[in-house]
């Protein structure tokens, strides 16, 4: 009989607070890949220098030091606004990115949820930094945003949008247990949590 084989998670779980039901809307409070992406930025500006302009180098080396303190909470109850909104789970990404973050919630809920990745905010300079360092702009330190559920999704992104926080809403919670990631015409299943990019050699 062959021996199982076990998985090591190498990125930390992303703590989350509340509990998401079936049904409720999957959102987005801020850009994804700050943190990750600053840190690259940072440890290759001689490269980014030879393919950006100084300014361009130089706002990529701030993009977590310059992302709202609101989406910084050092646990996912210091949330201030969750209640205002009608939020029902708020989980803070970090390590992993923001596809351990949505296995994290999708965990913590106890059921599966559909997602868009087009959807999913991501600021050019992330995407210009993980085209040029061949990293997974979903995959890499998501500190900076924030990963929520609500009843009401749209309900939820105007009244955060009325506090000047940026929403998008990217998917919904479901009965399964699948963890469904669309892409177009493209449909996959979201793995177990990679490493996170940063740390990729």
């Amino acid at each position: 009989m062959p021996e199982k084989v076990f998985r090591r998670r190498e990125c930390a779980i992303a703590p989350t607070a509340g509990i998401p039901r079936p049904g409720d809307s999957i959102l987005i409070a801020g850009t994804c890949g700050l943190y990750g992406a600053e840190e690259l930025a940072k440890r290759n500006r001689s490269l980014l220098r030879e393919h950006f302009p100084e300014t361009v180098t130089a706002r990529c080396c701030r993009l977590y030091a310059e992302c709202d303190r609101r989406l910084l909470p050092g646990t996912p109850e210091e949330v201030s606004f969750g209640k205002e909104a009608g939020l029902t789970a708020v989980c803070v990404p970090g390590d992993g990115g923001i596809l351990a973050a949505l296995w994290d919630l999708s965990a913590a809920a106890g059921c599966g949820f559909e997602a868009d990745l087009r959807k999913i905010p991501l600021r050019q300079e992330v995407i210009e930094i993980c085209e040029l360092l061949d990293r997974n702009p979903y995959r890499l330190n998501a500190k900076g945003c924030l990963l929520m559920t609500a009843g009401n999704g749209e309900q939820a992104a105007a009244a955060l949008g009325g506090m000047g926080i940026g929403c998008s809403v990217v998917g919904w919670m479901d009965r399964t247990k699948g963890k469904k990631l669309h892409s177009g015409e493209i449909l996959t299943y979201l793995d177990f949590p990679a490493p996170d990019e940063m740390n990729r050699q």
